[in-house]
């Protein structure tokens, strides 16, 4: 009686199942391009991904595209590149003396094995100086929390033609060691900077990204995950590269919209890029 009941029960919904749309296993994946081109620097971290589906765990290096014809190339110049595995895997150009040219044209094509091409193209920035760089040390607040604003702890750069947003890019450079730093040096190890209400994922990268209408800015305490070596990057990106980093730190996720890849998903931009290094003291002893 109880099994007639089940299979009384079990067959209008198996009916219904087999009316609705295909499981999640008909799924398609998509390519996704993001490619950025730094001005003086290599062509280098080009990466081609196929998206997964969602009722499958993500695997970074499974979704990496490793077979493909890439090419980048200018009016007069061209690039086949290659892949390599590694820190940082993807696509790249392995004569390094190739630098990326300010103020320049430059176009993206990949072709894949199932013969899909993806082409972009983006006009790299011109070149930009420091006019107020950081300071070589600096002493963070002994209170993390009521962090004080210092307004003579402030940076800042020329202006480049036609940029209105710049990108700022804070990395440690040794989350582990801090007083090999010092002078005299020391065994005394690096810890985080405590941030009230910071989950623990915050913490898994070593970089922390923002981007400001202005080529001046204070020093914003909350920006460092760390105490100990750092390097800033201020970046004056092209509006491709702009369109794709605002979508994750405004919007949180992905818009077609503000894709600039053609036959697929994805970002081809490029920037001009600045650099300083410097130390941060603990807070605390």
């Amino acid at each position: 009686m109880r099994k007639s009941l089940m299979l009384i029960l079990l067959l209008p919904a198996l009916f219904m199942i087999s009316c609705e749309d295909p499981l999640p296993s008909d799924y398609k994946p998509d390519v996704i391009v993001e490619a950025f081109l730094i001005v003086d620097k290599p062509i280098e971290n080009i990466v081609l991904m196929r998206t997964q589906p969602l009722n499958t765990k993500f695997n970074y290096d499974s979704s990496l595209i490793t077979k493909a014809k890439v090419i980048i190339s200018t009016e007069s110049d061209s690039w086949e590149l290659s892949f390599r595995y590694g820190e940082g895997p993807g696509w790249y150009f392995p004569d390094t003396t190739v630098k990326i040219k300010p103020e320049t044209r430059y176009f993206f094509k990949a072709i894949l094995d199932d013969n899909t091409v993806l082409t972009g193209e983006t006009t790299t920035p011109k070149r930009f100086k420091w006019i107020i760089p950081l300071k070589d040390y600096m002493q963070y607040p002994k209170d993390s929390i009521g962090l004080p604003f210092i307004d003579t702890l402030v940076f800042s750069w020329e202006a480049t033609p036609g940029t209105e947003y710049y990108l700022i890019k804070s990395k440690c450079l040794d989350t582990l060691n801090y007083g090999k730093y010092l002078t005299p040096p020391t065994s005394e190890l690096n810890r985080r900077v405590f941030l009230e209400n910071a989950r623990e994922e915050y913490y898994l990268d070593d970089s922390a990204w923002g981007f400001i209408p202005s080529t001046i800015t204070p020093i914003v305490w909350q920006f460092f995950k760390w105490f100990g070596k750092h390097k800033a990057s201020v970046y004056s990106p092209d509006v491709n590269m702009l369109k794709w980093f605002q979508q994750y730190m405004i919007k949180g996720n992905y818009d077609p919209l503000l894709g600039c890849i053609k036959g697929g998903k994805g970002c081809f931009g490029s920037a001009s890029e600045i650099t300083k290094e410097f130390f941060i003291y603990k807070n605390q002893p």
